[in-house]
């Protein structure tokens, strides 16, 4: 997460809720998650950011700036990193003959 969307979502946090601990306990977490989150030592997946975003009434623009600039990271990292395993991808030219057998 970055400097800009950490800021950003704690100061969403501290706006509604007071304190990163008053946010955990609504969302169901523990303050130590909250605070990984922040630090961008946790990445939260689909469904926590979800929660994340309708508990503090994110805008679409928002949802993006904070969660899809870590999601972005961790992508390029596995693209560029030569031991990552790697899905197969068909191409058009598959078996498939012209006369559809």
């Amino acid at each position: 997460m970055s400097i800009n969307s950490s800021y950003l979502l704690k100061s969403k946090i501290i706006a509604i809720y007071g304190t990163q601990y008053a946010f955990a306990t609504s969302i169901g977490w523990h303050r130590n998650k909250v605070t990984a989150l922040l630090k961008g030592q946790y990445v939260p997946d689909v469904n926590e950011a979800l929660i994340i975003s309708s508990t503090l009434s994110l805008s679409e623009k928002e949802i993006l700036e904070i969660f899809y600039t870590r999601i972005h990271q961790i992508v390029t990292q596995w693209l560029y990193t030569p031991t990552a395993p790697r899905i197969p991808i068909p191409t058009t030219n598959s078996t498939v003959n012209n006369t559809g057998q």
